[in-house]
């Protein structure tokens, strides 16, 4: 079951902040050759003896605002974004 409270709407901020710190300086582990060099020429920075990227604050803003904007235009039913409920 869902836990509907488990996230209060002011903490999404700096979650989102904690998520782009991560990404920049941890990154993800591919273990895939056409990911790394699609990554790479998307804008990613690729340390491709690593399998690592570490993807740019920008990019990770563009991508959401991407999901964002197809969410937009999905028929009602679809799932939608995560809010927060109040207390």
């Amino acid at each position: 079951m869902f836990e509907s409270n488990l996230i209060k709407e002011e903490d999404v901020a700096a979650i989102g902040d904690a998520v782009l710190t991560v990404l920049g300086k941890v990154g993800a582990m591919y273990q895939n050759r056409e990911i790394l060099d699609a990554l790479k020429a998307g804008g990613a920075r690729v340390d491709a003896s690593e399998e690592v990227v570490r993807f740019p604050g920008e990019m990770v803003r563009a991508f959401v605002e991407g999901l964002r904007q197809e969410m937009a235009g999905a028929p009602p039913d679809a799932p939608g974004p995560f809010h927060a409920p109040s207390p």
